[in-house]
């Protein structure tokens, strides 16, 4: 991911979470952003998740790297996550939000 920009991160689940509440975290330091409105599409019981980032939020993280984590709760109301996972975040030279 670079700041400043609108990247769709895709991330994988082996698991069905079908009809099941997603929320899909990042964090870097102090800096935490939680989407629920994330693309949801299943197949053969593997889980792609799609979320679409806005300038604004991705100007929040600096350059390194930050953690993403997917948790959700099924229909009784039970919450999983996966195990934590990097991403890398590189360095923008144009640090403003374009219109």
């Amino acid at each position: 991911m670079i700041p400043y920009t609108t990247p769709t991160i895709t991330l994988t689940v082996d698991a069905d979470l079908t009809g099941m509440d997603v929320y899909v975290t990042i964090e870097q330091h102090n800096r935490k952003l939680t989407i629920e409105d994330a693309t949801v599409t299943v197949e053969d019981g593997v889980t792609t998740i799609e979320v679409t980032l806005t300038q604004e939020q991705t100007a929040t993280f600096q350059r390194g790297s930050c953690d993403v984590q997917v948790n959700w709760l099924d229909l009784r109301g039970m919450r999983n996550a996966t195990i934590v996972r990097s991403i890398p975040i590189g360095t923008q030279l144009l640090d403003s939000v374009l219109e």
